[in-house]
């Protein structure tokens, strides 16, 4: 304010400085020249007034802004009146005075009112409480919260009992019970808060199905359908259908008929994840999350909006950063969509936690809200779920995770024997491979912090950091002589094939794909690094020589997951079809598709693991690989590999399934006689977010 008021009265700033320090240095040691040396005809009062708004100590300066306002207005009359001024001294000066001081005091009246407007009328907002996190289920199992359109109930999914089903949940009282006998799974409230959507499993496929609130039977509504959200008025359904179409995959959106199950397609989607359908409040519009189909780490995530009419498809990326989206939920005056989204797209290699955001589709402007760790889609359809409970509270499910590695041994059939933990901790232990002498297992962990490459020693335990770089490392792997390390970073600014020493020493990047290279393998004669790439122009497995030259398509799609015979003539590979996955194998040599393959079909998949992750077994003869069995579980599969041949009866369990933990990722040890797996444990509960500052309009509706 004094700095105000001094410039008003002299025309100029009373601290100088020519750059930022040398000004904050003449704030707080020198002392502006006199307002009455630089103006002449200045009142003593104002300078007195001005010299005590410029005053360093606090203690000295007005300590009410009522106070300064009384002195100005106390001080506008003797300006304007000019008492004490004689017209025939210096007329020309005196003339000069008297046309500013009248100026100078409507200038400190319009001062004044603006202290009045910003003291009494410009209050700052009261401030919004932070938002407050408290866990609402406790078992451990809980996902997909959907709220009743009063908010006083929460549908959810849960297999806390060893099946998943569909639960309710009072908000007051906090009582459960399940309404549904499973496998069932994405519940949604109809909006008239009497019937839930859910889908559940029969036969690999999934169906859609409605029930009442209070347990009825329920009722099917389609067939084949992945998730499903009521229309506002209940008549309709939208729904996602995945239909694999000779090497593609498509998604299908559409609306049917609940009566009749009648439907209608509005727009088809190819080769990618469209998941969490939600349907607007008005019925116009139809939101559907959308990202990468295939298990790679890189590219666009997006959240569509189609019209429930015409099926235009509008794409929108609601934020800068490139992770996929939880599903969204509309607000509830249709405004507004919530979302939650990741920093980045190997956010699956880690706990780190996704931006809870409100975006306003009238202004394209959004509002971040808190962090949460979520779950969101990498190698399944599961993915976190948020659901408007009130006026400023939020449900969501929250998604906490460690891995280990577990060696178990192995006879070469499908009888194992107790095993043995060789890592473990709070971190993501994963993708574990053998050293050629079998001494070692590298592995990627982000128990550093950061996702980088490291060690264990199977004689004693000893874990040692290969690598410590800033980027992710991850997908790491063994060449056959041992003297040095192959795995995938995004060093570079993408994910691409980076060689070592087997200390992690003198990196240095093999391919230049330009969008992302993935999961490295070498031959055992050293002259070919096989790996996947997910370039939409070069898409599908590739092979390239160790100095980077030669880069050479092996075979042409949506691909992923390459790993070398032990001989170095075939490479296995994996391919997305439908819900689930199919294990390919082509000639290295010849860039010849072999006629084998190992069909692997998706089942309930609350997890995201990348089904068909495999190694070959050290004779070159047998396939080890992750699979699901029939209660859902998931652990290592081994199978015959004779091309030409269907060898499906040969499949075998071999470890780790168990419904207390997830068998993801897996390697085998040279001489065949022990597998080391990767095994997760998840928690997943409702969390209830209070205090969140949600748009006037929506929150206006729900009040």
């Amino acid at each position: 304010m004094g700095v105000v008021l001094y410039e008003m009265v002299t025309g100029r700033l009373p601290f100088k400085g020519e750059f930022p320090q040398a000004m904050v240095y003449s704030i707080l040691n020198e002392t502006p020249e006199p307002v009455t040396g630089l103006r002449s005809g200045v009142p003593l009062e104002l300078e007195r007034i001005v010299n005590k708004c410029l005053a360093k100590a606090a203690a000295e300066r007005y300590q009410h802004l009522e106070d300064l306002i009384v002195d100005i207005n106390r001080l506008k009359p003797s300006l304007l009146d000019e008492p004490g001024l004689k017209p025939a001294e210096a007329l020309g000066k005196a003339r000069n005075v008297r046309r500013s001081l009248p100026f100078l005091a409507a200038g400190l009246g319009w001062l004044a009112a603006a202290v009045f407007l910003g003291l009494f009328l410009f209050q700052p907002p009261e401030q919004h409480p932070p938002v407050r996190l408290q866990t609402i289920t406790y078992s451990g199992r809980d996902w997909a919260p959907s709220s009743s359109p009063a908010g006083d109930m929460i549908a959810f999914a849960s297999d806390r009992d060893g099946v998943s089903r569909i639960w309710l949940k009072q908000v007051v009282g906090g009582s459960e019970a399940p309404i549904t006998k499973g496998p069932d799974d994405l519940p949604r409230f109809s909006p008239d808060g009497s019937q839930i959507l859910f889908v559940r499993e029969w036969g690999g496929t999934r169906d859609l199905y409605r029930t009442s609130v209070v347990g009825a039977q329920p009722r099917r509504i389609l067939e084949d359908v992945l998730e499903a959200d009521w229309s506002p008025d209940g008549t309709q359904v939208a729904f996602i259908r995945t239909k694999p179409v000779g090497e593609e995959n498509l998604e299908i959106i559409g609306v049917a008929d609940v009566q009749t199950g009648v439907e209608r397609v509005l727009t088809e989607v190819e080769n990618r994840l469209c998941y969490g359908v939600r349907w607007s409040p008005d019925g116009r519009r139809i939101a559907v999350s959308e990202t990468n189909q295939s298990p790679a780490t890189t590219g666009f995530a997006y959240v569509n909006l189609i019209n429930a009419t015409s099926g235009e498809f509008t794409r929108m990326a609601l934020t800068n950063l490139v992770g996929p989206y939880t599903a969204v939920e509309w607000g509830r005056a249709g405004r507004t969509i919530l979302a939650g989204q990741a920093a980045a797209v190997l956010t699956q290699f880690g706990d780190f936690p996704a931006q809870i955001m409100e975006y306003n589709l009238e202004s394209e402007t959004r509002r971040p809200l808190f962090w949460s760790p979520v779950k969101l889609p990498f190698g399944g359809r599961c993915y976190s779920t948020i659901a408007v409970l009130g006026s400023d509270q939020i449900v969501i499910d929250q998604h906490i995770a460690q891995s280990a590695l577990f060696e178990v041994p192995w006879t070469g059939t499908s009888d194992t024997e107790p095993g043995r933990m060789l890592t473990r901790g709070l971190g993501r232990d994963r993708q574990p491979a053998f050293s050629p002498d079998g001494d070692r297992v590298i592995f990627s962990s982000n128990r550093s912090g950061n996702t980088d490459l490291w060690t264990v020693d199977r004689h004693t335990g000893a874990v040692r950091q290969l690598t410590d770089d800033p980027a992710i490392d991850f997908d790491p792997a063994f060449t056959p002589d041992g003297e040095r390390v192959l795995w995938t970073s995004d060093r570079s600014g993408n994910p691409e094939i980076w060689m070592a020493a087997a200390d992690g020493s003198r990196a240095r990047q093999v391919t230049r794909d330009g969008v992302d290279a993935e999961n490295p393998t070498m031959t055992v004669d050293g002259v070919w690094i096989v790996y996947g790439s997910f370039n939409d122009e070069k898409l599908g497995i590739w092979k390239i020589r160790r100095d980077g030259s030669d880069a050479t398509p092996l075979a042409a799609g949506s691909y992923a997951l390459p790993d070398v015979s032990p001989d170095g003539r075939y490479a296995l590979f994996l391919r997305v079809h439908g819900i689930g996955y199919v294990i390919h194998v082509v000639e290295i040599e010849s860039c010849e598709l072999v006629p084998f393959e190992i069909d692997l079909p998706g089942r309930m998949l609350h997890e995201n693991i990348v089904l068909g992750r495999a190694r070959w077994a050290p004779d070159g003869h047998k396939i080890v690989y992750v699979g699901q069995d029939e209660q859902g579980h998931f652990g290592i599969y081994v199978q015959d590999f004779i091309p030409g041949r269907d060898t499906s009866e040969s499949r075998k369990p071999l470890a780790g399934f168990s419904k207390d933990f997830i068998t993801e990722s897996l390697g085998v040890s040279p001489d065949g006689k022990s597998i080391v797996i990767s095994v997760t444990s998840e928690r997943r509960s409702l969390k209830l977010a209070e205090y969140v500052s949600l748009s006037w309009g929506d929150r206006k509706s729900v009040e």
